[in-house]
């Protein structure tokens, strides 16, 4: 990259995706930034003082995975929502958009098209437990790598040593394979609130990532789904 010859820079950001596929939270700042005295279109700058004065070029019709805003929001995740779940699971989805804490869900944006989500619910804030309530895609996203962006993405703003755990059904098969590459492992078998099988799958967030919990005999009713329940 040619040298910068001028920053000014705007308020911090408090999470932003770099080229390389990186997130990071509360170390960017918002720049304009002048290469050889005039600055390139359609491009936005980021400071990142982890990077020592590296200025990565972001282009606004990249995706982008950002925060979650459920006024500005809600309505295009329910139109992909209608798409891609049935009438029961959209029924779960709009409660699950009343509930899901903003600061640790996630979007992916381009060119303002919602591309996918992540909705993530933390009922106690005294525990360190996150359930990954909803994760979507819209259809014309499937196969680019979206679902795993944001899953990697909600997994870097939970604290490591704390637990995350989802429902899905027993029938998903490619859900099941994505999660299960980013460390989830099928806890039990149950029943959703609306009697549809389901397998509980969590993980534990470290940096090693060898959390293991083998599934366990379908009648056998384990004293933590409640506990998960319940926080």
């Amino acid at each position: 990259m040619e040298a910068v010859s001028q920053l000014s820079f705007h308020p911090p950001l408090s999470y932003v995706s770099w080229l390389d596929g990186h997130s990071y939270t509360n170390s960017c700042m918002l720049c304009e930034v002048k290469v050889g005295g005039s600055k390139p279109p359609e491009s936005t700058y980021f400071f990142s003082p982890k990077k020592k004065n590296v200025c990565i070029k972001y282009n606004d019709k990249m995706p982008v995975v950002t925060s979650f805003s459920p006024h500005e929001h809600s309505k295009k995740i329910l139109s992909i929502g209608k798409r891609i779940f049935g009438a029961s699971d959209v029924s779960l989805l709009e409660k699950a958009l009343e509930e899901c804490s903003q600061e640790y869900s996630r979007i992916m944006v381009q060119d303002n098209s919602l591309l996918g989500f992540a909705l993530v619910r933390k009922r106690n804030p005294h525990i360190e437990t996150y359930e990954l309530a909803f994760l979507g895609v819209d259809p014309q996203q499937h196969g680019k790598g979206t679902g795993s962006k944001l899953l990697k993405a909600i997994e870097q703003l939970q604290p490591q040593g704390s637990t995350c755990w989802l429902l899905v059904n027993q029938d998903n098969i490619l859900a099941q394979n994505l999660y299960s590459k980013f460390g989830f492992h099928i806890l039990c078998d149950c029943f959703d609130s609306y009697n549809v099988p389901c397998y509980v799958m969590i993980k534990t967030n470290s940096k090693s990532n060898q959390h293991q919990i083998h599934p366990l005999p379908s009648n056998e009713s384990p004293p933590l789904i409640q506990t998960l329940l319940s926080v």
